[in-house]
């Protein structure tokens, strides 16, 4: 006959320990601290990260460790790091391919002068005010051996004396080749415009000396061509100061000094 099996009595008493036990262990998990109790068991809590597991004094826990998120963090840190140093060696290569480039092309900006400046009509009020008439000859000189140069429309030229401005100009549009010299004239004019009596009283003292100082601005946008390529519009600037002999009607006018800067 088979052996008989044990049959033991609930104790309630235990039970009641038991379910004790357990409330107070939650208690104590929810504050993160471990506490003794009167049955003389050391209750002990191990943190891994985000999960608590509550262990008797001397038992091996198994470790359960969620993903620590500095891994995240380093991964992206890593990202952006790689990234930047991606971003600075196109850079970097940018720049060696321009000096390379310039290395070679070596390009020079068009030397401008002025030539000739006749006045077809100049006269001064006695309303104060200056009408005038000038065609000046300007020579554009583009000593680059690969660059050419193409002169836009909506450029701006005028000529001042004294800081007024005496008579307004435009360069034509044209494509200026390289190793190439090109003389353009440009016509000037204005009317009535208003000056001052200190204004006619430094032309009058000028005119005596046989020394009257001008100055041409120009600002012309311009394209450079290197072989199919062309460049973005940009504004090229020149200034000029030109000393005479005289301002007078219809007259060829001699150029005693000529200082032009680009």
């Amino acid at each position: 006959m088979a052996a008989a099996q044990k049959v033991y009595p609930i104790n309630n008493d235990e039970e009641k320990a038991t379910h004790q036990h357990e409330r107070k262990l939650s208690d104590i998990s929810e504050k993160g601290e471990s506490a003794s109790y009167n049955s003389g068991h050391i209750i002990h809590f191990r943190f891994a990260r985000d999960v608590v597991i509550p262990t008797r004094k001397g038992d091996v826990a198994p470790r359960y460790e969620s993903r620590p998120p500095e891994r995240r963090r380093n991964f992206c840190c890593r990202c952006l790091l790689w990234s930047f140093c991606v971003f600075l060696l196109l850079i970097v290569m940018i720049a060696i391919a321009a000096a390379i480039l310039y290395a070679v092309i070596q390009p020079r900006v068009p030397k401008i002068s002025v030539e000739t400046i006749q006045i077809t009509s100049f006269a001064v009020g006695t309303d104060s005010t200056v009408s005038s008439q000038f065609v000046v000859g300007v020579r554009a000189r583009n000593s680059n051996k690969k660059v050419g140069i193409h002169y836009l429309d909506d450029s701006y030229l005028a000529v001042f004396y004294t800081g007024t401005e005496l008579c307004r100009g435009k360069l034509r549009a044209f494509y200026q080749g390289h190793k190439n010299t090109t003389n353009v004239d440009i016509t000037f004019a204005c009317r009535n415009v208003q000056v001052t009596d200190d204004f006619v009283t430094s032309l009058n003292a000028e005119q005596q000396q046989g020394k009257i100082l001008l100055r041409l601005m120009a600002d012309v946008p311009v394209k450079v061509k290197l072989g199919k390529l062309k460049t973005p519009k940009i504004s090229y600037r020149v200034r000029c100061d030109i000393v005479v002999d005289k301002l007078a009607h219809n007259t060829t006018v001699n150029i005693i000094e000529n200082k032009c800067k680009s």
